[in-house]
C-alpha cells in the first residue's frame, strides 16, 4: 500500500509538472534528432524513425507515470461460499 503524500500542494505540482514536461522532451527530441541526421546524411527516413521512436515511448512513459500499467493486480483470494460471478445475484450483504 502506498503512503499518503504529505508534500505541500505545490510540492505535488512541481513534480507533476517535471514529469509531463519529461514526455514532452521525450516525444519531442527523437524527431527532431532524426531531422537533423537527415540533413546532415541527406537521407529521408531518420525524422519518421524519430517520430515513431518518440511517440511510442513517450506514451509508455506517461501510461507508466500515470499508473495504467505496469501495475500488479491484487489476488482476490479464494471465494468465499456465498459469492458467485453473476451480478444478477449480488446482494450487499453477502460481499
Amino acid at each position: 500500500m502506498s503512503q499518503p503524500d504529505d508534500r505541500p500542494p505545490i510540492a505535488r505540482a512541481l513534480d507533476w509538472v517535471s514529469q509531463i514536461t519529461t514526455v514532452g522532451f521525450v516525444m519531442a527530441l527523437p524527431p527532431i534528432g532524426g531531422h537533423w541526421l537527415d540533413d546532415r546524411w541527406g537521407t529521408t527516413y531518420w525524422a519518421l524513425v524519430g517520430v515513431i521512436v518518440g511517440v511510442t515511448v513517450g506514451m509508455w512513459y506517461l501510461l507508466t507515470i500515470t499508473g495504467a500499467v505496469g501495475t500488479e493486480k491484487k489476488n482476490p483470494g479464494p471465494k468465499k461460499d456465498n459469492q458467485t460471478d453473476d451480478p444478477s445475484v449480488w446482494r450487499d450483504d453477502a460481499l
